[in-house]
């Protein structure tokens, strides 16, 4: 089901800047850190009436069949679960035994814990973007 697209604009957090795309039943941001050139994209998703499910995605700069997923449930504006996931697409052969290289070759400063502290500051910044 395609939801209803509502506007789009851009915000600054320090050094990042950051597209929204608002839609009826999700906010989606594509983040551009600066200093590291990494990207990365957080979709907000809404349940009834608060964004309580966030799924971030950062695409590994090394190979670009590989990705890493975080979701985090928001409770009350504070994270209070979160699971981190890497992908590869199933089409890529040959990676066997790099898990670790792999790994390695993520931004570590968009570890789990930055996140969790960058989707809260993120969600007030957009929560009223509407």
């Amino acid at each position: 089901m395609n939801s209803k697209f509502i506007k789009s604009g851009a915000i600054k957090i320090d050094t990042i800047n950051v597209e929204i795309s608002v839609y009826e039943d999700k906010v989606v941001t594509e983040s551009f850190f600066e200093n590291s050139k990494s990207k990365l994209s957080i979709e907000f998703s809404k349940n009834e009436k608060s964004y309580n499910e966030i799924i971030t995605r950062e695409n590994n700069s090394k190979y670009n069949y590989c990705y890493r997923i975080n979701t985090l449930e928001l409770v009350n504006g504070k994270v209070v679960s979160s699971d981190e996931r890497y992908y590869l697409d199933q089409s890529m052969t040959g990676i066997e035994g790099k898990f670790e290289e792999v790994k390695e070759s993520y931004n570590k400063n968009l570890n789990s814990e930055f996140l969790k502290k960058y989707v809260v500051e993120l969600y007030e910044k957009i929560i009223n973007y509407r």
